[in-house]
């Protein structure tokens, strides 16, 4: 179950991770929802380190919504096998809004529990279950599944800005960073660089994944202040002060990265178009074969149209409006 916050960039991110975990898969998308025909190593997968879902599930059952058609869609499904009678279970029930049906969920969680109970002679226990079932309705269908965990989303929520030793106005939020880095297919032990670092949650995110990190800066005070957050969680990674148009790195893997812009950030009196130039013709002489690169913008800033013109393949866009006066442009591309 997708977070509902942008669906496009949470699904997106979905579809950036199962591609990155290597399994072959069919994806297919409801409101808020997205099903994956895949391997139960690569939904793990996707769990551990998805920014915009809550949890993942084994589908089970898929109907329209009316008890009925739900119970004789359990009734013909495999549960048995999933749950036996030495099992103890919960049900809960979520409704995807809008839909243009009403229902009471607790009346669904009761209904559901005890014609599973009927169909498998588990035991309800609603505090502390071996198996948690999660019912979905969103737009004219009812999913239901095994609850096969949480994402990673609440271990973000742990690291807010406000928590972090170091923070600026402008800083990106983990979700945000977590989702970006996914979004450019980053695998552990690759290199990362961010070479417009700030106060550097992009590289927390991505070495908690398992990426060698590298950042740039070209405010010292910012270059300390992510040296600080780093420690803070005890991460590791190369810092070095830099300017984004003169890159002193090599054999970079992924590129993920947000500029600065807005009266909160500060280009040092470099107009943006300009920095975003030099900072693109300079990658050429950093890049490893095969390297993916995400990257945000102000909407007001042509990017796709600077990637075309630097010889990157634009494979997405997203657009997040961030408040009446700034939307933000996410680009992933590769070379």
């Amino acid at each position: 179950m997708l977070s509902g916050e942008n669906e496009p960039l949470s699904r997106g991110e979905c579809k950036a991770l199962l591609e990155t975990s290597g399994s072959p898969f069919k994806l297919s998308t409801l409101k808020q929802v997205c099903i994956a025909e895949t391997s139960y190593e690569a939904a793990r997968f996707v769990l551990e380190r998805a920014a915009m879902c809550h949890y993942g599930c084994l589908l089970i059952a898929k109907s329209p919504p009316s008890l009925d058609q739900i119970f004789s869609a359990l009734s013909s499904s495999d549960i048995a096998s999933i749950i036996s009678h030495n099992d103890s279970f919960a049900v809960r029930v979520h409704c995807v809004k809008p839909t243009l049906y009403r229902i009471n969920t607790l009346t669904f969680e009761k209904a559901i529990g005890e014609t599973l109970r009927r169909i498998t002679e588990a035991k309800v226990n609603l505090k502390n279950p071996n198996k948690l079932f999660i019912g979905i309705l969103t737009g004219d269908w009812f999913l239901f599944g095994l609850c096969l965990g949480r994402s990673a989303r609440k271990s973000l929520g742990l690291r807010r800005l406000r928590y972090r030793p170091f923070m600026t106005p402008s800083s990106m939020t983990p979700y945000m960073a977590r989702t970006m880095v996914n979004l450019s297919r980053a695998i552990p032990r690759h290199v990362l660089l961010d070479p417009f670092c700030g106060s550097g949650s992009i590289l927390i995110e991505a070495a908690l994944i398992g990426c060698r990190i590298v950042g740039g800066d070209i405010d010292p005070r910012m270059l300390n202040g992510a040296k600080s957050n780093l420690t803070y969680y005890g991460l590791n990674g190369e810092l070095t002060l830099s300017d984004a148009r003169h890159l002193p790195f090599s054999c970079v893997h992924r590129v993920v990265t947000d500029p600065p812009y807005g009266r909160a950030a500060s280009t040092k009196g470099v107009p943006l178009e300009k920095l975003l130039q030099g900072f693109l013709s300079s990658l050429e002489s950093v890049l490893d074969k095969k390297c993916w690169l995400c990257m945000a913008s102000p909407l007001s800033v042509d990017l796709e149209n600077y990637m075309n013109m630097y010889g990157f393949q634009v494979i997405e866009v997203y657009h997040i409006k961030i408040h009446e006066r700034l939307t933000r442009t996410i680009v992933v591309s590769r070379k």
